[in-house]
């Protein structure tokens, strides 16, 4: 960003761009205080929506929010039959990612799918 920020200096709002970064970092952290979130969601969240800029944050919180949703849905399926998974035939590292979603749920994923929707179309929450 810094590097857009530069080029583009005379018609980015950078003031905007950082002022809703920081309303989403806080907000994020709250959420990492809670353990709602991992550290490194926090900031993957936090620097996706410094690219959004003020034209697309909003849009992306929506798909972030809808995304996390599904996403935190499926996971509690997950678990429900984790030990049926870990006594299968499932590769390791399948499994060793199922043991982890016990005590945690990577919002990564999620966090890249509304990103991805929003670069990709633009025009999807108009």
């Amino acid at each position: 960003f810094v590097a857009r920020a530069i080029v583009e200096w005379n018609t980015l709002p950078l003031l905007l761009h950082l002022t809703i970064f920081a309303v989403v970092l806080v907000i994020s952290l709250v959420f990492w205080q809670l353990r709602w979130m991992g550290g490194g969601d926090v900031k993957f969240v936090g620097a996706t929506v410094l690219w959004m800029g003020p034209e697309g944050a909003i849009g992306f919180c929506i798909l972030l929010t809808a995304a996390s949703f599904v996403f935190i849905s499926v996971m509690k399926v997950v678990r429900f039959w984790n030990p049926y998974f870990q006594n299968g035939t499932m590769p390791q590292f399948v499994k060793a990612l199922l043991l982890k979603s016990e005590t945690a749920i990577p919002y990564g994923l999620p966090t890249a799918i509304a990103a991805v929707i929003m670069v990709l179309g633009p025009g999807f929450i108009d």
